[in-house]
């Protein structure tokens, strides 16, 4: 009979660096509560090792180091595995989620597409248009320079797009319907 477990970081040590969450390891097929908060040392470093924590029903990196991108690595394996999991996250990640309408254009309608890997088949004005679009939600996009750039340039802002998408839908549970399609179309 396997035995349910759960611990707290913060029981074991108020700082508790990424190469310590190895020791927990034993754990991965047993733990189903995790709390790291509060342990600032803790960084996207350690998403690697909490992505083998199988059993995992609560987690809470609330006041860690963990930013957008470790957020974005482990919500999107979480996803892909169908896993669901509660999380609490650092408030930065949060604010970033609730804002990601001044990121990029978040619903692009068509002649914009959504897909990355669409964006290197673009003409040059479709790659112009698409980054406008970007750029009207978040002026730091920069819309101009060679087809292979701006091709590149969209590839990348849509599938952080996507991946803020998963992330959004998995902690707020705020998508429309056709986001969710996209989410589970594109990942």
């Amino acid at each position: 009979m396997k035995r349910e477990s759960h611990r707290s970081a913060t029981e074991a040590s108020n700082i508790m660096p990424p190469p310590r969450i190895f020791l927990l390891l034993p754990l991965k097929h047993t733990l189903t509560q995790l709390s790291l908060g509060s342990n600032p040392a803790i960084n996207d470093d350690a998403v690697p090792a909490l992505l083998l924590f199988s059993k995992l029903a609560f987690l809470c990196i609330l006041d860690t180091g963990i930013g957008m991108p470790g957020l974005r690595r482990l919500a999107c394996t979480i996803y892909d595995e169908g896993r669901i999991i509660d999380i609490e996250i650092p408030t930065a990640c949060e604010v970033y989620v609730r804002e990601l309408d001044k990121k990029y254009e978040l619903n692009p309608r068509p002649p914009l597409i959504a897909v990355p890997e669409a964006s290197m088949q673009l003409s040059m004005a479709a790659l112009q248009r698409n980054l406008a679009a970007h750029k009207a939600k978040n002026p730091d996009i920069l819309a101009t320079g060679s087809k292979r750039e701006m091709a590149e340039r969209l590839k990348l802002i849509l599938e952080m797009r996507r991946m803020d998408l998963v992330i959004r839908a998995m902690i707020l549970g705020d998508v429309t319907s056709k986001e969710e399609e996209e989410v589970k179309g594109e990942v």
